[in-house]
């Protein structure tokens, strides 16, 4: 008990000393937290929605935004929250800047597209640790992952079930059997 008592308390002082170290150093961290295509192109239009959220302790300043949606054609796009700054479209890349992104708040995209695919996400800023890019192959196998795993959590659910109603039917004929067993030797 006293040994993981003193693990925890180091792994606190060393996420404590992580936090005052961004702090100081001003380092913000983005990252995308959720991301949104259909699955198939249908006649309709297509919807893409992507939220950036700041998971830091100190804001974001001078975020630059670039959607690279190659050769499909974005019919609208709006941002939540409104922060008085417009995205301008040019070639199918839809570029945005945020002059800073508070802690622990979110940008949303909204956009409609002739097809539901994209080339790339890039984002940087002044203080950003690490500028991030994501591909439309990097999507499309993240995506398939979670769908996996969503499989796998639901298979072993249905396991689990399976296994306990098999050790409950197995106790209940174990004593079935031990009772008859019983009964047959105190009758002899």
């Amino acid at each position: 008990y006293y040994d993981n008592k003193k693990v925890e308390e180091k792994k606190e002082k060393d996420m404590i000393a992580k936090i005052e170290k961004e702090k100081r150093n001003s380092i913000a961290r983005i990252y995308i937290d959720e991301l949104f295509l259909p699955s198939i192109n249908t006649k309709l239009d297509s919807v893409f929605y992507l939220k950036l959220s700041n998971d830091s302790f100190n804001n974001a300043k001078n975020l630059d935004i670039k959607i690279n949606f190659g050769g499909t054609n974005v019919n609208n796009c709006e941002i939540q929250p409104n922060l008085n700054t417009k995205g301008t479209l040019d070639n199918s890349i839809f570029k945005y800047s945020v002059k800073e992104l508070k802690i622990k708040d979110s940008i949303y995209f909204y956009c409609t597209l002739s097809n539901p695919i994209f080339d790339n996400i890039l984002i940087n800023g002044s203080n950003l640790k690490n500028d991030i890019k994501l591909t439309f192959n990097e999507y499309k196998t993240n995506f398939n992952k979670i769908i996996e795993n969503k499989d796998n959590i639901q298979l072993s659910f249905y396991e689990v079930i399976f296994r306990i109603l098999l050790v409950v039917f197995g106790v209940y004929f174990s004593i079935v059997t031990m009772t008859l067993i019983n009964r047959r030797l105190s009758l002899n």
